[in-house]
């Protein structure tokens, strides 16, 4: 008797029948003789994304979609159905499925799988960039150490392959003096003549201490033009960006200072 992982090839490469799910049979054929056997929708899944790492993607596919006839929502044949693609070269089908592996994974690792197929698909596309976002995301939300580090390492590959390196850098930090205000209520002008050194001079509202929140932003983008075994070329550019959100004290003290006047954007960085 043939095996039911022998039978599922032998039925959709050389007799081409529909795979049916569940309690459904699958027939084949043995010579001369006919013979059933029951697969389970488990043992389908695991053979269609085996298939395709043995180099059998087109009977991957058809086993994927006779999966998704039984259930639309299955990630893991979804998941399957985006990789055949994929080796089969049809991209813009393995991102479709990919995607409806995303929106419907709920557990987390059927998200980290989804998020790592989907990775995959634009990888295979080089958008690194959206790639390594992917894997970004599926290294967050790994459910295991061991899922952790693959998703790492594939980032890793990723980030080899993407002549574009673009880092980000956000921070938010309460500030009791933003405006960087002289905290004295009163000042004096040693350099003044005579006895105007000696006057104290109260310290405008505006150039007190004001709190805030101070926002900044820094984006690091490096393009690599060559790269031998003992050098690289890269082009980096890099800019930076500052504002502030005023408490309401601040409002009440200067009213005239805003966020937006305290905001510091440099030019950009080229080198």
């Amino acid at each position: 008797m043939v095996g039911p992982h022998n039978t599922l090839v032998a039925g959709i490469r050389a007799l081409g029948l529909a795979l049916v799910i569940g309690t459904a049979h699958l027939p084949s054929t043995v010579g001369a003789q006919q013979s059933e056997q029951r697969v389970s929708p488990q043992e389908a899944r695991v053979l269609a994304n085996r298939l395709t790492s043995i180099g059998q993607p087109s009977a991957a596919r058809e086993i994927a979609l006779g999966l998704l006839r039984a259930d639309a929502t299955d990630v893991t044949a979804l998941v399957a159905l985006a990789r055949a693609e994929m080796a089969l070269g049809q991209i813009d089908a393995a991102e479709r499925a990919a995607q409806a592996a995303l929106s419907q994974a709920r557990t987390p690792s059927k998200k980290f799988m989804a998020s790592l197929v989907v990775a995959d698909v634009f990888a295979q596309s080089e958008r690194f960039l959206r790639s390594q976002f992917w894997l970004r995301r599926a290294i967050q939300i790994a459910p295991n150490p061991q899922s952790e580090q693959v998703a790492i390492n594939a980032f890793r590959r990723v980030r080899q392959e993407n002549a574009l390196a673009v880092e980000i850098s956000f921070g938010i930090m309460p500030s009791s003096n933003v405006n960087s205000g002289n905290s004295n209520e009163a000042i004096s002008f040693a350099y003044l003549p005579g006895y105007l050194s000696e006057i104290q001079w109260l310290v405008p509202a505006d150039e007190t201490p004001l709190s805030g929140v101070e926002f900044s932003l820094r984006t690091d983008l490096r393009y690599r033009i060559a790269e031998t075994a003992t050098a690289r070329t890269s082009l980096e550019f890099g800019i930076y960006g500052r504002t502030y959100v005023m408490s309401n004290s601040a409002l009440a003290t200067a009213p005239e200072i805003t966020g937006e006047s305290l905001s510091y954007t440099p030019a950009p960085e080229l080198t």
